[in-house]
């Protein structure tokens, strides 16, 4: 969740994970789109391909 209250839209959230990995932050990456799917929000085929 962002801090003005919204959430992550899918993009987002596929943008943060690329981030992460191309820092070489492998724990962090695999954990954004783990945090995404907690938020209740139904799995997208972009996060599970």
């Amino acid at each position: 969740m962002l801090m003005d209250g919204k959430y992550l839209d899918t993009y987002i959230v596929i943008q943060t994970m690329r981030c992460y990995l191309n820092c070489d932050d492998i724990d962090r990456g695999v954990q954004t789109p783990d945090d995404y799917l907690k938020l209740g929000k139904l799995p997208a085929p972009e996060l599970i391909t």
